[in-house]
């Protein structure tokens, strides 16, 4: 009693307030920010394990990184250890949104897995793996993290009776649910086509996908009017052959890539598509191939770097179901 007298301070209203209102105010801190405050009396000290948001954003260690390469192991471990002491001590039963944003790659498989599946028990909504050297940089796709695909499978073994009659106790796997995911953003994850069809099938509410400097991705399938994905935005990904999106509820398409095939058929929520596709845009038949969403769109920004002549040819049926536009005058198309 003696030491909360101490710390009792009329003036101070914020301590005053009750716990969940003064962890809802942790949770618009990083990770560390809301660390600093355990110092500031006895009330405070633990409040930020309850935090429902978790953001390990260490730009100030990255940059050391990118000035001092030979740092990188020492840094990644010291990275890797205050994660996973932080992990150890929160105590909230769910996480809203849970951030990891370093130079990590593929050689931290064991900890990065960990935290998924971490993030995966405490129901998490917002999820973002942000393993970029830094926010401007592009990396070799073959070092990436793989993302597990065993984050949307759950094995399970024959019953006792199957045993009597002499088979073999081998696994058979079932979709597991993750009911709460919203969001997913993977940067400089290795993520293939298998896997993104188990996810969706696994997220029955999942809205945004956002996939930056996958190697992994090869023709990518997002079909079927259940899906909640409203939000799809797919860059870089070299190896991507194909995207084939229809009959579903998708309002905003972005990809930024070389030129590949489009497939957009019946998608009558989609409502903006921001394409940047290299050098493709004519040969390709970009325009034949996003035809069939021009009628729902409100939105159309294209980025195919060629000259403004062959392109007017087409602006007349484009403008024609668009109502607001840009047309630029240099190499590049906005609508």
């Amino acid at each position: 009693m003696k030491g909360n007298q101490h710390d009792y301070n009329p003036e101070d209203v914020v301590s005053r307030m009750p716990d969940d209102i003064l962890i809802t105010i942790l949770s618009y801190l990083t990770v560390k920010e809301a660390a600093v405050t355990s110092h500031l009396s006895k009330r405070w000290r633990h409040l930020w394990r309850r935090t429902v948001h978790l953001d390990f954003e260490d730009n100030e260690r990255r940059e050391q990184i990118l000035l001092q390469p030979k740092l990188c192991l020492s840094a990644r471990n010291r990275y890797i250890n205050w994660v996973n002491r932080v992990m150890c001590h929160h105590n909230s039963p769910m996480v809203k949104d849970f951030l990891i944003s370093f130079n990590l790659d593929k050689q931290s498989k064991g900890a990065i897995t960990k935290w998924v599946e971490f993030a995966m028990s405490k129901n998490v909504q917002n999820l973002e793996l942000n393993l970029m050297e830094d926010e401007d940089g592009f990396s070799d796709d073959v070092r990436n993290f793989v993302f597990p695909i065993k984050i949307f499978i759950k094995k399970t073994r024959l019953s006792c009776r199957q045993h009597s009659m002499n088979v073999p106790p081998m696994p058979f796997t079932m979709v597991r649910e993750i009911k709460f995911l919203k969001t997913l953003i993977l940067k400089c994850v290795n993520i293939n086509d298998e896997t993104i069809g188990e996810m969706m099938k696994s997220c029955p509410v999942l809205e945004h996908l956002h996939i930056y400097n996958s190697g992994h991705l090869v023709n990518l399938i997002i079909r079927g009017p259940a899906l909640a994905l409203r939000k799809l935005e797919i860059k870089q990904c070299l190896g991507l052959q194909s995207i084939e999106i229809r009959d579903s509820n998708l309002a905003l398409f972005e990809y930024l890539g070389s030129g590949i095939p489009l497939t957009l058929n019946n998608n009558p929520s989609l409502e903006t598509v921001y394409i940047g596709a290299g050098y493709s845009g004519i040969e390709n038949n970009l325009f034949q191939q996003i035809s069939g969403c021009l009628p729902y769109l409100r939105n159309l920004r294209l980025n195919i770097y060629r000259p403004k002549v062959n392109l007017l040819t087409f602006q007349w049926y484009i403008v024609s179901f668009i109502s607001d536009y840009k047309f630029s005058n240099n190499a590049s198309v906005l609508f």
